[in-house]
This record gives C-alpha cells, sequence and structure tokens, in this order.
C-alpha cells in the first residue's frame, strides 16, 4: 500500500511539473513575440508634446506600423511590442505635423524624439492655391511652344515649299538631295507605285514638290519636338509643385526658406523665368526649333547644380538664395562664360578664351547674335556657309530662306575676294548673285557693267591691293559661275 501510495504522489508531481514547464513555455513565446515595450518622450521645438497624436511607420516602406497613440501632459508615450529596426515617428498636433527617424533594439527602453520643424497641415484653400499656381506654371511654359507648333510652324512650312515651287524644287532635289527616292505622281496628281531616283527625266516640279511635302516631315517634322516637350512638361511640373508648397511653407512663417530647400526653389524659379521670357521672345519671332527646347531642359537640370556652385563659392547661404533667382535672368551661354572666368581664376586653369569676333562677321548682313546661330548649327567658317544647304540651314536655324540665300551669296563671294568684299559692296558687288549679274551684263556689253568693273578695280587699287582689272574680271567669274551660285541665280529667278 505504501508502494502505490509513492508512484501516484510521483505521478502528480511529475504532472504538475510538465504544467509548468508548459506555461513557461507559452510564456516564453509570448515574451518573445511581444517585442519590447519603448517609451518615447516627444518634443516638438523644444516644447513637451501635450496630447500629440503619435505613430510609428516602418522606415522600409513607409506603412503603418503602430498608433495613433495620445501623448501625455509630459509628451511621453509607450509602444508596446516593437520588433527591432528604424521607424518614422510621426507626431500630429493642433498647429500641423513632423517626423523624425529613430533606431529600435532590445535595449531601447525610453527614448527622446525631437521634432525641430512642424509643417502646417494644408487647408483647402490652400490646396487650392498651390495647385492653381502649379497648374499655371506648367501652362504657361508649355503653351508658347503648343502655339507655335500650331500655327507658325506651319506657316513657315508652307512659305519655304512656296519659295521652292515649280522648277527651283527640282534645282534643290538635283542639287542637295541625289539618291533620294521620290514616288512617280499620274496625270491626276495622285502617287503611283513607280519609283524614281532624282535626276530622272521622267521626274516632273509636281513630282518634287509632293515628295518635298513628305520628306519636310520626315526631315524636320513636329514629331522631333514630343521628346523635348514631354521633358520639359515633367520637369516644369516637378519644379512647380517644389515651388509652390515651399512658398506657401514660407509664408506660414517656417525658416526654412534659409535652408538648402529655399536655394534650390530659387534657381528653379530663376530657370523657369528665364525659360518663359525666352520662349515668349521666340513665339513672337516664330522661332522655335526642337533643339531650343532640349536647352530648356537642361537649364531645369543644371539650375540647380549651378546656382549651388556659384552662390556657395561666393557668398553665404542667405544672399546665395536672392542671387541664385537673378542668375536665372541670363541666358545659358552667359552663366557658361561666367563659370568658366570664375573656374580660370581660382583654379588658375588659364586664360579665359579671347571673345572676339567671328568669322561669319564679316559678312554685311551677319551680326554676333545670328553668327552664334549658325555656329551652333555647325556653321562656323564662311566656306562652310558658302556650301551648306540652304533649305536644311533654314530650318535648322529658323532664318527667313531669303535671309540665308543672301548669306550663302557673300560667303560664296567672299571666299574670291576675301575681306575686299567690303570694298566691292559700296559698288552691288555685294555676293556672288551680282558678280553672276555683273558678269551677264559684261558679256552683253553693258555699258553700266564695264563701268562698274573698272570701278571697283580703282577702289581695290586705292585700297593697295595689286590687281588689274582683267584679274578682278577672271575672279568675278569664277565666283558668278561656280555652281553653287548658279543654283542661288536660278532658284532667285
Amino acid at each position: 500500500m505504501h508502494h502505490y501510495q509513492r508512484r501516484a504522489t510521483l505521478a502528480k508531481l511529475l504532472k504538475q511539473v510538465c504544467k509548468l514547464s508548459s506555461a513557461l513555455i507559452v510564456l516564453s513565446a509570448w515574451s518573445l513575440a511581444a517585442g519590447n515595450q519603448v517609451k518615447q518622450t516627444i518634443f516638438v521645438e523644444g516644447s513637451p508634446a501635450k496630447h500629440a497624436a503619435v505613430s510609428l511607420y516602418k522606415s522600409k516602406d513607409s506603412s503603418l506600423y503602430k498608433g495613433p497613440l495620445t501623448t501625455a501632459d509630459d509628451g511621453s508615450v509607450t509602444f508596446s511590442d516593437v520588433d527591432d529596426g528604424n521607424y518614422t515617428v510621426r507626431v500630429e498636433i493642433a498647429a500641423g505635423y513632423g517626423s523624425q527617424q529613430v533606431h529600435i533594439d532590445a535595449s531601447t527602453k525610453e527614448q527622446r524624439v525631437d521634432i525641430n520643424e512642424v509643417l502646417p497641415a494644408l487647408r483647402l484653400a490652400d490646396r487650392v492655391v498651390a495647385v492653381s499656381l502649379c497648374v499655371f506654371t506648367v501652362l504657361i511654359v508649355i503653351y508658347p511652344i503648343g502655339r507655335f507648333l500650331a500655327k507658325p510652324w506651319a506657316f513657315r512650312r508652307d512659305a519655304l515649299t512656296g519659295q521652292l515651287a515649280g522648277s527651283s524644287m527640282k534645282l534643290y532635289y538635283e542639287r542637295f538631295r541625289r539618291g533620294e527616292v521620290i514616288t512617280k505622281l499620274d496625270n491626276d496628281g495622285k502617287p503611283t507605285k513607280q519609283k524614281l531616283v532624282v535626276g530622272d527625266a521622267a521626274l516632273t516640279s509636281a513630282d518634287y514638290e509632293a515628295a518635298f511635302d513628305i520628306h519636310f516631315d520626315r526631315w524636320y517634322g513636329r514629331r522631333y519636338y514630343i521628346a523635348p516637350v514631354f521633358g520639359l512638361l515633367v520637369l516644369t511640373a516637378i519644379c512647380a509643385w517644389w515651388g509652390c508648397t515651399n512658398l506657401w511653407l514660407w509664408i506660414s512663417g517656417l525658416k526654412s526658406i534659409e535652408s538648402m530647400r529655399g536655394l534650390v526653389a530659387a534657381a528653379l524659379a530663376g530657370a523657369l523665368v528665364w525659360i518663359v521670357s525666352d520662349e515668349i521672345d521666340r513665339l513672337r519671332r516664330r522661332d522655335f526649333t526642337s533643339s531650343d527646347v532640349y536647352y530648356y531642359v537642361f537649364r531645369i537640370l543644371l539650375s540647380i547644380p549651378f546656382a549651388w556652385a556659384l552662390t556657395r563659392a561666393q557668398v553665404t547661404l542667405q544672399l546665395g538664395i536672392p542671387t541664385a533667382f537673378f542668375l536665372g535672368s541670363f541666358p545659358t551661354s552667359t552663366l557658361f562664360t561666367a563659370a568658366r572666368r570664375f573656374a580660370n581664376q581660382q583654379l588658375k586653369l588659364g586664360e579665359d578664351p579671347v571673345s572676339g569676333n567671328l568669322e561669319l562677321e564679316k559678312l554685311q548682313n551677319v551680326g554676333k547674335e545670328n553668327a552664334e546661330r549658325f555656329k551652333d548649327e555647325g556653321i562656323s567658317t564662311i566656306c562652310q556657309l558658302a556650301y551648306a544647304d540652304p533649305v536644311d540651314l533654314t530650318i535648322r536655324t529658323n532664318f527667313d530662306f531669303n535671309y540665308v540665300t543672301d548669306s550663302v551669296s557673300q560667303a560664296l563671294l567672299w571666299l574670291y575676294l576675301g575681306d575686299q568684299l567690303s570694298n566691292a559692296a559700296i559698288y552691288s558687288l555685294r555676293g556672288a548673285y551680282e558678280a553672276h549679274a555683273l558678269m551677264e551684263g559684261l558679256k552683253n556689253n553693258d555699258p553700266i557693267a564695264q563701268k562698274t568693273l573698272t570701278d571697283v578695280t580703282a577702289r581695290l587699287v586705292a585700297n593697295k591691293v595689286q590687281i588689274s582689272e582683267d584679274t578682278l574680271r577672271a575672279t568675278l567669274r569664277q565666283a558668278g559661275y561656280d555652281p553653287f551660285t548658279i543654283f542661288l541665280v536660278d532658284i532667285w529667278n
């Protein structure tokens, strides 16, 4: 009997041990799952945040993790079951909200979170104003380009087509577009399946005109504006929203205007001011190219690092903010010139290149601005201009076709007379076209032409140019009957 009592007692003891072990296992598992209990004391701009709503967000994916919980009078709040990791503490008070990054691990039991800047909660009216300014900024940047593509672009295309109508179009293709395949038209003006190469005797002027309409869209169509306009639209929208949001924050009394955020906003605003100003001027002159729009995109991307580099190198941040904005009123080329000069002065990289006259400025009707425009299109010398495709150059520069052909005519004669062209110009001998007309007059024994040749010779001799009348006659004959001169004469006639 005693033996059985001992066995029963042992069994009860083992049963109690098992229950206790199970309870300990469950308690341990619950303890592991529960995580840390973290007491946080929230201070907003140095004062305890009373009765503020505090939430924990995961820094990795910005998802809500805990909360919101309300703080006590001393600004304290306790979060239970918090896993180790990085979090964002968001604090909402009556004036607005603020956030701060924190790290929580097993050793974190209590920590203080300081919110140094409170972002005011936007009211409906404030949101409407910000969005309205954002939309208006985007529209005022994009509208001039859209207006140009809708009307002036088509006007310039039609004007150029009209100037090259008839035999001039045929001459243009035979001179500059040899090898192009053109579709033959039937008697009703409808395209056939017959494909002929430029120069084929079966092609008529109407065939060339129809081909030019097709080729114009392929070479210079509106589709080339899509990419830069889309890029400008996206960047402008981002800049406008950034600027509007910061403007409202500054009006609310925050001190962020003296931060890097203020410098960025000022630089972007300055870039947009210059872009809109340049667009208005170009719209008035009907002078938009796809390259111009690409430069606008580049200007926005350039504005922030450029403003930071120049302002931080010269002035304090407070003065740098207005300086960054005012830099936006200068053309991009001027900013690059200033940057190069600053680098040369500070880093001793060498002397600043002499900004003398370009060679094209030697021509009568080419000023510095137009010479730079030609240079932007790869025409930096008079020889390049003399043998350039006038139609292609007209479209790429947006100059008038007559202006381009006149410039080409002058360049052709300059190749033969050099700097003495200005001495011959006062006798109406200002270009290769006029040289051709003079030689035709001499061929027909026109006394006026002979008198002009004699006067030009005397003028050159007076300027210490050792040249005889026969030599000048031979020179003008070479210029007047140059194949490119003949092309200019034919399309003008």
